[in-house]
């Protein structure tokens, strides 16, 4: 495992050819696909999710040197499913040769692949895709750009990460963690948070040059493809950082929320706290995020 204050090889973005095929070229039907049946698109190093529910049901990635691309889905997913130009027959995942025909299929079968996906949404997922769409409204102190971050050498995942909407002067990136429900894991989320704030963040709060590039390249490309508001800014320069853990449907007789704000302060990092009452996915104002 990598060095957690060394991050070298952190990269996001899409070539021009694959932006450009996505936004209105050849494999434009799949991204009209994705808004159709309101599925979370995240852009990755060169390839792209499609998310249903926190279950990716689309991995489609770009091999530039062939100008050719590979779709890969869960097995479980495409079960009892025929769709052209698979690759293998075996493991976990089953491989595509991504042509015209694959894509027209794959939008003929899409609601038969999320049905399947459906078998395995966890309930945290379904809370995070919600906190994502109620981000985009203009009423929101953040937008999530992008959720289940994953830094090369580190096995953790940071739930999800966004840019605030402030009223004047620039705007901050966000590091979010959610917990839903009675989770044991409450108590040492800050710990959790921590770890991820330590491998993207300087020693003086501002977030790395090579995450920095990374997500300007990402904002400036979901909104070219619909997925972000065009509203949406990122900072032009340094990003200030504040940590975020939300809180969705714990019981207010829970001690779990309490046993956090114990662990904070034995912390040096000071995180923010929002709880969120069940079917309430709206963030308030920032001003009201307790300072753990």
């Amino acid at each position: 495992m990598s060095d957690a204050n060394d991050v070298v090889d952190f990269k996001r973005g899409l070539s021009e050819e694959f932006l450009r095929d996505l936004k209105d070229g050849w494999l434009a039907g799949l991204l009209a696909c994705a808004h159709e049946q309101e599925l979370d698109v995240q852009i990755r190093e060169d390839y792209v999710n499609f998310y249903h529910q926190g279950c990716s049901v689309l991995k489609l990635t770009h091999h530039s040197h062939l100008s050719a691309y590979r779709a890969e889905i869960h097995v479980k997913y495409v079960s009892g499913l025929s769709l052209p130009g698979r690759q293998n027959r075996g493991g976990n995942y089953a491989v595509f040769n991504t042509s015209d025909v694959f894509v027209e299929a794959y939008v003929q079968r899409i609601a038969d692949i999320m049905a399947n996906a459906g078998h395995y949404v966890k309930p945290e997922s379904t809370v995070e895709k919600s906190l994502i769409t109620a981000s985009f409204d203009t009423s929101s102190p953040v937008v999530f750009i992008d959720r289940q971050v994953q830094v090369h050498g580190v096995p953790k995942r940071i739930d999800m990460v966004g840019v605030t909407r402030p009223p004047q002067g620039e705007p901050q990136f966000i590091l979010a963690e959610l917990k839903e429900g009675l989770d044991a894991s409450i108590q040492r989320v800050t710990g959790q948070i921590a770890g991820y704030h330590r491998v993207l963040v300087n020693e003086d709060g501002v977030l790395k040059d090579c995450v920095h590039r990374a997500y300007q390249d990402v904002v400036d490309q979901k909104i070219q493809l619909g997925l972000l508001p065009p509203c949406v800014t990122f900072p032009e320069a340094e990003a200030r950082v504040e940590c975020l853990v939300v809180l969705c449907n714990c019981s207010a007789k829970s001690q779990l929320p309490d046993r956090l704000r114990q662990e904070a302060r034995q912390s040096t990092l000071r995180a923010r706290l929002v709880l969120l009452d069940e079917g309430c996915f709206a963030l308030p104002p920032q001003e009201q995020w307790e300072r753990l």
